[in-house]
């Protein structure tokens, strides 16, 4: 309901109020300056959110926390100040670690691994290892020396890092130096035929790692 109907209710019965009337040209005037006011008030509480913030407005967010921009676009500026919010929180836990990459880079728990070094064989104390989809990288527009970075200041001090990713070729599980038999595989290694259907001329399949050539430094 506008501000105008809303005027228009108020009114004694007296008064018509019936659309198109003397008195709703009259209170459309103030109205249309209250509905301004509205929507410029719940833009402002909109903008308070970090995902709906963009430019200036999400610059004094992170001045809040002192999280600085940098080179940083809105997303990944996102990124840094949610994971700037966390870290001022974090007990350096591993739960706590995937509780926050997961918010920070808006996935489920779940597609986060990270294992603690010590459990494997030789033991190494006070390392741990993360494996994230590079897909899930890529839509958030952060690399993995960004990713690891922002990692950093999660973990405690001292703790070294290992991060890993999916995506790499796979070859197969057998070894003929004179093959007749040519193995396939539509989802793993170089795989598939060309136009010609010559098996020697294969496409296929190769792993892949998101490091884009222009990957500013952030201030973390």
């Amino acid at each position: 309901m506008t501000a105008t109907e809303r005027m228009i209710r108020r009114l004694p019965d007296v008064y018509s109020k019936l659309s198109d009337s003397n008195i709703e040209w009259l209170l459309s005037l103030p109205g249309a300056e209250i509905n301004g006011i509205n929507a410029a008030l719940e833009l402002t509480e909109l903008w308070r959110n970090i995902d709906v913030a963009e430019g200036a407005t999400l610059d004094l967010i992170g001045y809040n926390i002192q999280q600085w921009r940098g080179a940083a676009s809105d997303p990944v500026y996102r990124i840094l100040i949610k994971s700037k919010i966390i870290s001022n929180m974090s007990d350096g836990s591993i739960n706590t670690i995937i509780s926050a990459l997961s918010t920070v880079l808006g996935i489920d728990p779940s597609e986060i691994i990270i294992t603690e070094l010590y459990e494997l064989t030789p033991p190494e104390p006070a390392a741990i290892s993360i494996e994230i989809d590079p897909e899930i990288l890529l839509e958030a527009g952060v690399t993995f020396n960004q990713t690891a970075a922002i990692v950093y200041r999660m973990i405690a001090a001292g703790v070294r890092l290992d991060f890993f990713s999916e995506g790499t070729f796979e070859l197969s599980s057998s070894y003929d130096p004179a093959p007749t038999d040519y193995e396939f595989d539509d989802e793993a290694g170089f795989n598939g035929l060309d136009t010609n259907e010559d098996p020697l001329d294969t496409g296929g399949w190769f792993g892949w790692l998101y490091s884009p050539a222009d990957e500013p430094e952030l201030p973390i």
